[in-house]
């Protein structure tokens, strides 16, 4: 009996132990896919006819790249801010941008640190990634026919992130489109460990993965929480969005967000749309709801 027991004991442990072994491992790597994801290149067929390579250069020395397309419309000089996600890159909006081209809007897209044809950097998932969000601003308010009061940031998922943390740092910026944001790094990667990484324990396998992303990085990546920014920005105008079925950031953090927004505020749930599906699942719903919500935030 007693040597029945013993093994039953070393078999709970061994596998104990090759559950930790196991998911240290791949929170490792998946802290390694966040700091240093595959960079890609935007095709350059998908570069808009209108749009100018440009770049420059954020305050602690990245070199940025990005498609700039001036405004048309004849008055009011308003312009987009886009920002991409995680292991994207400008390309990933010439969808939408090619609706706020037709209504006149200057653009700019760009590549964030460690993307696409910018400069390689640690990838800090919204905390240095602020940094080109303000030297794109800075960029774009300075030219010549945009007008530097009627600027709106727009980003997505980790530009998403990114864009409430920008906001709530670039008084000068007038409105926010947030697409499938996180509320905190911390609670996205709890949620990702628990449904995407086999099913493990948020704890000590999603507070493992922010320690690594921290060290490889060398940023602290648990500062990036717009949870804790968003109240911030208003007075003016913020438009979350949120596909229903988002298998990568669940709707929940959009829902937190809203909560913690102040007013004026705006919530677009789009069902069954996926982590980067809105505009394709429901590209009528999306044109009665961003394009006016942008109109009436940067107009006079």
């Amino acid at each position: 009996m007693k040597r029945v027991l013993r093994l039953f004991l070393f078999t709970v442990f061994a596998l104990m132990l090759g559950i930790l072994i196991a998911g240290t491992v791949l929170s490792y790597r998946q802290a390694e896919f966040l700091v240093n994801p595959p960079q890609y290149n935007a095709p350059a067929h998908l570069k808009p006819n209108t749009a100018q390579d440009v770049d420059f250069i954020s305050a602690d020395g990245f070199t940025l790249r990005g498609w700039y397309v001036p405004p048309t419309h004849p008055t009011s000089g308003a312009a987009i801010l886009f920002i991409h996600g995680h292991a994207g890159n400008r390309s990933q909006f010439v969808r939408e941008a090619a609706l706020y081209i037709e209504q006149g809007y200057g653009l700019l897209l760009f590549d964030l640190r460690n993307h696409g044809a910018s400069d390689p950097a640690p990838t800090t998932m919204g905390l240095n990634e602020v940094l080109d969000v303000q030297a794109a601003f800075d960029f774009l308010a300075a030219q010549p026919s945009v007008d530097g009061e009627r600027i709106a940031l727009y980003g997505h998922s980790m530009g998403a992130a990114t864009a409430i943390r920008a906001m709530a740092r670039i008084p000068q910026a007038r409105a926010l489109v947030a697409s499938a944001p996180y509320s905190s790094m911390e609670r996205v990667l709890n949620d990702g460990v628990r449904t995407l990484t086999f099913g493990l324990l948020a704890f000590p396998f999603g507070s493992l993965t922010q320690t690594f992303t921290s060290n490889l990085s060398d940023a602290n990546v648990r500062e990036v929480r717009p949870i804790d920014d968003i109240a911030g920005i208003a007075p003016r105008p913020v438009l979350i969005m949120h596909g229903t079925a988002d298998a990568i950031i669940p709707f929940a953090h959009s829902e937190r967000l809203f909560a913690a927004a102040g007013e004026p505020k705006q919530f677009f749930a789009v069902d069954d749309a996926g982590h980067n599906s809105i505009y394709i699942v429901a590209p009528d719903a999306y044109a009665e709801r961003v394009p006016p919500f942008l109109e009436a935030a940067l107009r006079d």
